[in-house]
């Protein structure tokens, strides 16, 4: 009985650790990143697509309905919903990408630029120069 609920106990500090790692800092580094926080990015800031929209929940503007045919391209222009969507995503897909058993910024940084399916490779050398300038705080 102490062995279950231990590991319980160490089940739920690793995904309150996990959820407190995609942070406010954390999507404005993916922001940089992906389009250098351009909010009048037709994607939004973190280049959303219809897919990754769909994967992220579907959030909408104001309760609309997300089967509408404006509900994504009203969410990429909002920033709540760029960030709910984004949310979304990494609570769907959320995983250790480096294999340092550690879900931190990084993972959801590769997570966000090679899907859910696919996140075990290097950021390209620019983009991963943008996150380490945004981690080092020099953005």
């Amino acid at each position: 009985m102490k062995k279950i609920v231990l590991t319980l106990m160490s089940l739920t500090i690793f995904a309150l650790s996990v959820d407190a790692a995609f942070d406010a800092d954390c999507a404005r580094c993916l922001c940089h990143v992906q389009t250098g926080c351009n909010s009048k990015h037709p994607a939004g800031p973190y280049k959303i697509s219809w897919p990754y929209w769909a994967d992220g929940g579907k959030p909408t503007v104001n309760g609309e309905d997300p089967d509408s045919e404006t509900a994504f391209k009203n969410c990429v222009k909002s920033e709540k919903c760029n960030f709910d969507t984004v949310s979304g995503y990494m609570r769907n897909f959320e995983q250790d990408c480096d294999n340092d058993g550690n879900v931190d910024c990084l993972d959801y940084i590769k997570i966000h630029v090679f899907g859910g399916y696919g996140c075990q490779g290097n950021l390209p050398p620019h983009l991963q120069k943008k996150y380490d300038d945004c981690i080092a705080g020099d953005v």
